[in-house]
């Protein structure tokens, strides 16, 4: 009886390391060591056709691998990152462009490379603030497509549909931080957000809260007559708006306040004015 209970555990255990294995394998039951360059590569293409996407990115990679010195290999490296985005294998995709660019900076395909590394960027983002740092990347492939390949077959889609949703996606995420900030009343840092928004197009959705929340923040720290100048320019440039509304009602209720306790604080009691301004510059 124990004999047979301790076969029976071993073969529980080797059938999962058998498995494994015969996976490690299987692409070189594919596509043998012999075969040539274009016969891979046509059998890869044909798995691509297939939507067998992950196997035809394990072909590829051992095309290039092994015949790293033959002309298709950088094409072979362009559909491996090709199967990996169809897999949504996305930072499989951007280590495989990545590499491809330093292995491959003058070749023809450079530009779709680039805009294969934008999609896999723009699949990752979601709607957490944390991938601020991925949009910002984003933006700066896009920059360096328009800048290298302005009249490529992708200019016209990245300048006009890609790069303006990343903009705007980093605005309302710089946004998110700053009002997270403010009610946390980390006001420098929020300050810096809100400043970061102010400072890109005038024309962006989110000026008006923007200065809006310049008035709060520096009426948080005390600082009238630098809150006075955002509403200033806030009811200027957009008079009717509710946010010009909302401002105005924000500096009356402090001047009520200021005016009834004139000794209040706006500041913890460690902080000073003085260093308040410090910390903004």
């Amino acid at each position: 009886m124990f004999f047979k209970t301790f076969h029976k555990n071993i073969l529980v255990l080797l059938i999962p390391i058998l498995f494994l294995l015969s996976g490690c394998t299987l692409t070189r039951n594919v596509v043998p060591q012999t075969s040539s360059p274009e016969q891979a590569y046509k059998l890869g293409m044909e798995m691509v056709e297939n939507k067998q996407f992950k196997l035809a990115a394990q072909v590829f990679e051992n095309l290039y691998i092994e015949h790293c010195t033959n002309k298709l290999a950088p094409e072979a490296m362009i559909m491996e990152a090709y199967c990996m985005f169809k897999a949504r294998r996305y930072l499989d995709t951007e280590d495989i462009i990545s590499e491809f660019l330093d292995l491959y900076p003058h070749n023809k395909d450079v530009n779709y490379a680039l805009y294969l590394k934008l999609l896999a960027y723009i699949k990752q983002l979601g709607p957490s603030a944390c991938c601020i740092a991925k949009a910002q990347d984003a933006i700066s492939v896009c920059n360096t497509l328009l800048s290298t390949f302005p009249e490529c077959e992708y200019s016209e889609k990245v300048s006009k549909e890609h790069l303006p949703f990343l903009n705007k996606y980093v605005l309302e995420k710089d946004m998110i931080i700053g009002r997270f900030y403010l009610k946390k009343r980390n006001v420098p840092g929020a300050i810096l957000r809100f400043r970061k928004v102010l400072n890109q197009s005038k024309d962006n959705i989110f000026i008006q809260e923007a200065l809006l929340r310049m008035v709060e923040a520096h009426l948080m720290l005390g600082l009238k007559e630098e809150a006075k100048e955002f509403q200033s320019e806030l009811g200027n440039k957009f008079h009717n708006s509710t946010w010009n509304n909302a401002s105005l009602n924000i500096m009356q209720k402090y001047l009520k306040n200021s005016s009834k306790n004139p000794q209040k604080k706006y500041l913890s009691k460690n902080k000073t004015k003085s260093s308040s301004k410090k910390q903004l510059k």
